[in-house]
C-alpha cells in the first residue's frame, strides 16, 4: 500500500498553490513579473522547512510569475501586435497539429520562425493558428515546412461571444499568438523538418497505421486509439459506445500504455543481458519516442515524466515511493508549461493515477483476496478520483463504468501490445505487420462490449450543471477522500455511500429536476456553428440537418435517448448542416428522407445520397403542399415550390426546405436558410407562417426582412450559431426578435421547447437564458 509520505504530501501542495498562482495571473494580468521570478525561487528554497502557509505563498508566487511572464511574451510578440492591426504577413514555419476541417476551412497550429509583418523581417519563434479557405485537396501534415502569405487576425476580438472568448483563452493556453487567413494558393510547401522527434513521431505513426490497414474498417480506427490515442478514423458510433460506457480513457493513451510499452522493452532487455545503465539509457529513449509519436499527449506527458523521475532516481540509487514521483512530476510539468493545468486530461490522468496509489489499495483491504478483486479495486480507485471532474466538466457520467472497465480489461493489453509488436516488426520488414491479425479478437470484443452495454438503460445519465451537480461532486470527492485516509474496515462506509450516490446521483437529478417536456418538443442540439433540429412528438422523430461535426451530433442524438429517425431532412446541402449527418444515415434506423434535390458537389451531401439509396430508404424531393405525419403532429411543407429560385445571391439558401409542423392549436416554424428573396415569396401567405417557436433561418444573419419574423408571432426563437467569424446572429436580425425568448446555441447550449396543444409552453436549456441576447 503506497501511503503518501509528508515530501510527497508537501510536493502536491506546491502543485496546488502553483496551479492556484497560474489561474491568478490570467485573473489580474499585470504588466511586470520578472522581478517577482527570483524573488520566488529564493521564497520557495527556503520555505521548504517552513510553515505550510510559507511554503503556499511561495509556490503562489511562483506560478504567478511562470504564467504571467508567458502571457506577456505571447500577447507581447511581433505576431500579435500584428495581428491588432490586421496586417499582411508571409509566415515562414513548420506545422505542428492534425488539421481540423471545419465549416470554416482546414485549421492547423503553425510554429512560425520568420516573418515579414507589413514588409518588416523578423525572427520569431511563435505560434498562430492558421485558417486554410476552402481546404486544399492535400491537406499538410505536422513535420511539414511552408511559406503562407496570410492577414494576420488577433485571437481576442471584438464582437466575440462567451463560447468564442472560450475559445481564444484556449488558443493562448496554447501558446497561439494571432490568428492567420490565407487560401491554398497562398501555401508554398518548401520541406520537412529534420527534427528527429519529427522523424520518430511519423515513422512511429506510420507504422501503426500500416498495421491497422490489415483489419476491417470498423476495427482499423479502435485499434490506432488504443495503441497512440489517434482517433481520425474511428467510427462515430463506436467513439458514442465508448462515451456512454465510461471506456472512452482506453482511446487517450496514458500511463498504462506507457507501462506496457516498458514492460515489453524490459523484457527484451533482460533477454539480451543488457546491463543498468544501458537498460536505463533504452527505456529513456523509448519513452520519448512513445511521447513524441503520441504527439506529447497531457497524460503521456504525465507518465513520462513520473518515468524520467524514477529512472533517475535508479540511476543514482535513491528510490522513491510512486506517489512522491507523481507529485514531483506533477510540480515539474506545471513548472515548465504553467497553462497544462487547463487540460482536462492532464488532470484527469493526475487524479486518475493518484487514486490507482492511494484509494485504490484502501478499498483493496476491504475485498477478498484475488486478481478479480484487485482490478475492482483499481478500477473503482481511479473512478472514485475522476469522478468529480467528470460531473464538473461534462455533466455526464456511465452508471456502468466500473462493469464495462472489468469486462473490458482483459482485452485492452493483447490489443495494445499487439498493436505495438505489429508495428514495431512492421517498421523492420512490412509483410510482419500483418501481425496485427492477431488483434482482432480483443478489438472486437472492445467494440461489442462498448456497444451492448450502451444499448441499457441509463448507461449513461446526464447530471445538473447547477448546485445539485456540485454537491453530488462534493459528495463523491468527500468519499474518496474517506476512504484514502480510513485506516479501519468501518471507514468502508464512505465508499459504499460514495457508489451509492453515484449509482443513483441520475435519479436524484431527474426526481429533483423539473418535470420531464411533453407534447411536441423541438430540441436545438448544440453542434457549433450549424443546424441540428430534433422534433419529436410521442415516439415519432425528426431530424432536420446535423451540423458540420458527426461526434456532436451523436452525442446530442444520445443525450436525448433517441435510437430511430421516422423522417430525416436535408434542409440544403451546405456542410455546416449535412456533415454531420453521415453515420445518421450509415447506421441509424431512417424511414423516409426529404430533400430539396438541390445540385451540390459536397462529398458528405453525395455519402449521404448513396447510402441512402443503397439501404432503399426513399427520399422525397421537396415540393411546397407536401403532408407528414408525427405522431399526432402534422408537417407542412412551406418551400421550395415546383419552380426553385435562381439568379438570386444565394440560390442554394433561398431553395432551402421550410416547414411548419402543427400540434393542436400550436406551431413551429422551421424556416431552413431562407434569405430575403424566399422570405418575400413567402410573405404572400402570412397565415402559413403563423407559429409559437420559429427556428431563425441561417444562424440570425442580416439576410433577413423584420416582417417575416413579425409576421410569425412567435413567441420563443431558435437561432443555432457557434463561434464564428461571419456576424451571427447580427445585430438587426437579434432587434428584429424583439419580443420574443431568444435561445441561442452559442449562450444556452442544446435547449428544448414543448408545445402542449393549447398554448402552453415550456424551455429547457443547458445554460441558463439571461436577459440579453
Amino acid at each position: 500500500m503506497d501511503r503518501p509520505s509528508v515530501g510527497a504530501a508537501r510536493l502536491f501542495v506546491i502543485a496546488g498553490a502553483l496551479s492556484a498562482g497560474v489561474v491568478l495571473a490570467g485573473v489580474f494580468r499585470p504588466a511586470v513579473l520578472a522581478a517577482m521570478l527570483p524573488a520566488a525561487l529564493a521564497f520557495l528554497v527556503t520555505a521548504w522547512r517552513r510553515t505550510v502557509v510559507v511554503l503556499l505563498a511561495a509556490a503562489l508566487a511562483l506560478g504567478f510569475a511562470l504564467a504571467g511572464l508567458r502571457l506577456a511574451s505571447i500577447q507581447g510578440s511581433a505576431l500579435a501586435h500584428g495581428a491588432v492591426r490586421n496586417a499582411d504577413a508571409l509566415l515562414t514555419g513548420q506545422v505542428l497539429t492534425d488539421p481540423d476541417i471545419g465549416p470554416s476551412g482546414a485549421r492547423f497550429v503553425l510554429g512560425v520562425r520568420a516573418a515579414v509583418v507589413d514588409g518588416r523581417a523578423v525572427k520569431v519563434r511563435e505560434r498562430a493558428l492558421v485558417t486554410l479557405r476552402p481546404p486544399p485537396p492535400r491537406l499538410p501534415r505536422p513535420g511539414d515546412l511552408l511559406r503562407i502569405d496570410s492577414r494576420l487576425r488577433a485571437v481576442f476580438f471584438r464582437g466575440l461571444d462567451a463560447a468564442g472568448r472560450a475559445s481564444a483563452r484556449r488558443l493562448i493556453h496554447h501558446g497561439v499568438s494571432a490568428r492567420a487567413y490565407a487560401s491554398p494558393d497562398d501555401v508554398t510547401r518548401i520541406g520537412r523538418s529534420h527534427s528527429p522527434i519529427v522523424v520518430i513521431a511519423e515513422a512511429g505513426r506510420a507504422a501503426v497505421r500500416r498495421a491497422a490497414r490489415h483489419l476491417p474498417e470498423g476495427e482499423r480506427g479502435l485499434l490506432l486509439g488504443v495503441t497512440i490515442g489517434d482517433t481520425s478514423e474511428l467510427a462515430p458510433q463506436v467513439d458514442l459506445d465508448f462515451r456512454a460506457t465510461g471506456l472512452t480513457h482506453l482511446l487517450a493513451v496514458s500511463g498504462e500504455n506507457v507501462a506496457m510499452v516498458l514492460v515489453v522493452v524490459a523484457f527484451l532487455l533482460r533477454l539480451a543481458s543488457a546491463g543498468r545503465r544501458a537498460t536505463i539509457g533504452v527505456m529513456a529513449v523509448c519513452v520519448l519516442s512513445f511521447c513524441a509519436i503520441t504527439r506529447f499527449e497531457p497524460s503521456v506527458l504525465r507518465a513520462g515524466a513520473m518515468t524520467a523521475i524514477a529512472l533517475t532516481g535508479m540511476a543514482i540509487g535513491a528510490r522513491r515511493a510512486a506517489t512522491t514521483v507523481l507529485a514531483a512530476a506533477t510540480v515539474a510539468l506545471i513548472a515548465y508549461d504553467p497553462f497544462l493545468i487547463y487540460e482536462v486530461g492532464f488532470q484527469l490522468s493526475v487524479l486518475a493515477t493518484l487514486g490507482i496509489l492511494v484509494i485504490a489499495p484502501r478499498i483493496a483491504e476491504h475485498l477478498p483476496n484475488g486478481k478479480l478483486a484487485q482490478a475492482a479495486a483499481i478500477t473503482l480507485g481511479a473512478q472514485l478520483a475522476v469522478t468529480p471532474l467528470i460531473l464538473v466538466n461534462f455533466h455526464q457520467i456511465s452508471l456502468i463504468a466500473i462493469g464495462a472497465n472489468l469486462v473490458a480489461m482483459p482485452a485492452v493489453a493483447p490489443a495494445t501490445v499487439g498493436g505495438m509488436a505489429a508495428a514495431g516488426l512492421g517498421a523492420l520488414w512490412r509483410p510482419l505487420s500483418a501481425v496485427a491479425l492477431f488483434t482482432g479478437p480483443p478489438i472486437a470484443w472492445m467494440q461489442w462490449v462498448a456497444h451492448a452495454l450502451a444499448q441499457l438503460p441509463l448507461a449513461s445519465v446526464a447530471t445538473p450543471a447547477g448546485a445539485l451537480g456540485l454537491l453530488l461532486a462534493a459528495a463523491l470527492t468527500a468519499g474518496a477522500l474517506a476512504a484514502a485516509r480510513g485506516k479501519r474496515p468501518k471507514r468502508a462506509a464512505p465508499i459504499i455511500l460514495s457508489i451509492a450516490l453515484l449509482m443513483t446521483g441520475g435519479a436524484w437529478a431527474r426526481a429533483l429536476g423539473p418535470a420531464p417536456l411533453h407534447g411536441l418538443i423541438v430540441t436545438m442540439i448544440n453542434v457549433g456553428q450549424g443546424d441540428a433540429i430534433l422534433v419529436r412528438q410521442g415516439s415519432h422523430t425528426m431530424l432536420i440537418d446535423g451540423g458540420p461535426d458527426p461526434s456532436l451530433l451523436l452525442r446530442g442524438l444520445s443525450a436525448q435517448g433517441v435510437h430511430r429517425i421516422d423522417l430525416l431532412v436535408i434542409s440544403h446541402p451546405h456542410a455546416d448542416h449535412v456533415d454531420g449527418l453521415v453515420p445518421v444515415a450509415e447506421t441509424f434506423p431512417v424511414g423516409r428522407a426529404l430533400d430539396p434535390y438541390t445540385p451540390a458537389d459536397l462529398p458528405a451531401y453525395k455519402q449521404i445520397v448513396d447510402t441512402l439509396a443503397a439501404r432503399r430508404i426513399a427520399r422525397d424531393r421537396a415540393v411546397a403542399g407536401m403532408t407528414y405525419g408525427l405522431g399526432d403532429a402534422t408537417v407542412d411543407v412551406l418551400w421550395p415550390g415546383v419552380e426553385r429560385m435562381h439568379d438570386t445571391p444565394a440560390d442554394v439558401n433561398n431553395n432551402s426546405i421550410v416547414m411548419r409542423v402543427r400540434y393542436g392549436s400550436d406551431a413551429i416554424l422551421l424556416a431552413g436558410e431562407v434569405q430575403e428573396e424566399a422570405q418575400q415569396e413567402l410573405l404572400n401567405d402570412p397565415d402559413l407562417l403563423r407559429a409559437a417557436v420559429v427556428k431563425v433561418s441561417h444562424h440570425g444573419s442580416a439576410h433577413m426582412l423584420p416582417e417575416f419574423y413579425f409576421a410569425t408571432g412567435a413567441r420563443v426563437a431558435l437561432i443555432p450559431v457557434g463561434p464564428n467569424t461571419f456576424g451571427h446572429p447580427a445585430g438587426q436580425t437579434l432587434a428584429s426578435l424583439r419580443g420574443m425568448t431568444i435561445l441561442r446555441s452559442d449562450r444556452q447550449g442544446t435547449a428544448s421547447v414543448s408545445l402542449d396543444g393549447s398554448g402552453g409552453v415550456a424551455i429547457r436549456t443547458e445554460r441558463p437564458v439571461t436577459a440579453a441576447a
